[in-house]
């Protein structure tokens, strides 16, 4: 893979480190390599970039030291993988046993089949989907083995509008892990997602599911062509919007495990169902942009929108100067609303959504007034683009 060059040393050294051939380490002091390690966590890559320099037996030419540090930050994500995934065996036999659906979404199905070495993944939850007419049966199942929703009520959130949280967070009585997202909807987000989210067939994951082995349990992943659709629909997430590297590397992991094996007309037939070929598009750009990668010929042709649009532009132009800005994918979501009346009303719920979903937000209870939930909406808003608007200002790349 030829990789693209970023302006900051550390994380051009990472770039060429996970995407490129030949690596090049530099002889530098140990300020770059401090730097560098600290990038390495930001982005939340350091066991993958110690695997593949271990790998290449590049590890020697770092200061002893910090070639010491990635190391253990490796060996605590090999650790803590192993953890959940012993911890997570009961409830998956559990829903088993109750002859519940379930299947596992990235994070530790990710580091399970897809990377090299589940060292290489850290993760802090297990994200899980289950069949929404299930929900209340699973909740009942994982209530007898510890479990409790920290952030609702299962009867209650099987209210929330679809295009909105579609995920309840379980924790045992104990705080020991692993914290469980139980998700009945891959859409999961504040901002209204009406474009796209009804339209997801959640129905066609199941038929297509991969049904695989946990060790000695049985459970399912998706298949690698709804993986791929749903990584980069949550990779582009307002929320994320490709603001650490690790959501660029899931993408290129599955590229590689896939390569050869992946159904691209079957991606591209299904993302257009699902309404997400734009957002497929842009973050297969991002992957190409930022890995080198070489995707089949005409596959970003099919995916591109027939139109690009002004803000879908501000966003590329975003992307393309480094400013991976936490929350500007917000307009690629505000470009599928078309005409000034859907953008205005969508900022506007965006600003304000439906009360369930605020309370859900901030695990408020029914005694808490709509206007407190409305004022707490604003102030988040308005500290995140006092955080983000100076960077905007000044063009400054966030590399």
């Amino acid at each position: 893979m030829k990789t693209t060059s970023s302006k900051n040393p550390p994380l051009r050294l990472i770039q060429e480190i996970l995407f490129g051939a030949s690596p090049h380490l530099p002889e530098a002091d140990d300020a770059f390599w401090q730097g560098f390690v600290a990038r390495c966590q930001r982005e939340r890559v350091e066991g993958s970039v110690y695997y593949r320099l271990k790998k290449k037996g590049l590890d020697v030419a770092l200061p002893a030291f910090w070639r010491e540090n990635l190391a253990g930050r490796f060996q605590r994500n090999l650790i803590a993988n192993l953890t959940l995934k012993h911890r997570l065996k009961p409830v998956l036999a559990g829903f088993n046993a109750a002859q519940l659906d379930h299947l596992l979404l990235k994070g530790l199905a990710l580091a399970e089949y897809l990377y090299p070495s589940p060292g290489m993944r850290g993760m802090s939850d297990v994200d899980l989907l289950v069949r929404k007419d299930e929900l209340l049966q699973v909740n009942a199942c994982l209530e007898a083995l510890g479990y409790r929703a920290v952030d609702g009520d299962a009867a209650v959130a099987l209210a929330n509008p679809e295009g909105y949280l579609a995920s309840l967070e379980y924790h045992r009585a104990d705080r020991m892990p692993p914290m469980l997202h139980v998700h009945w909807h891959p859409v999961n987000t504040s901002v209204p997602a009406e474009a796209f989210a009804p339209f997801f067939d959640v129905a066609s994951l199941w038929e297509r599911a991969v049904t695989v082995r946990f060790d000695d349990v049985e459970t399912k992943i998706l298949s690698p062509e709804h993986l791929l659709i749903y990584l980069c629909e949550h990779a582009l997430r307002v929320n994320h919007t490709f603001d650490r590297l690790i959501l660029v590397y899931d993408l290129v992991c599955l590229l590689d495990t896939f390569a050869g094996r992946l159904d691209w007309d079957a991606v591209a037939r299904e993302a257009g169902a699902f309404h997400l070929s734009g957002l497929v598009y842009f973050a297969l750009k991002q992957v190409v942009h930022d890995a080198g990668v070489t995707l089949p010929a005409g596959i970003l042709d099919r995916l591109r929108p027939p139109r690009i649009t002004f803000e879908q532009r501000i966003f590329s132009l975003l992307q393309r100067r480094g400013l991976r800005i936490r929350g500007s994918s917000y307009l690629l979501y505000l470009s599928m609303n078309e005409g000034p009346a859907k953008k205005i009303l969508f900022f506007l719920r965006t600003l304000f959504p439906p009360r369930i979903i605020q309370r859900q937000r901030r695990g408020a209870h029914d005694a808490h007034r709509a206007s407190r939930l409305e004022r707490a909406r604003v102030i988040e808003i308005v500290a995140h683009l006092a955080r983000v608007l100076p960077d905007l200002l000044r063009g400054r790349s966030v590399d």
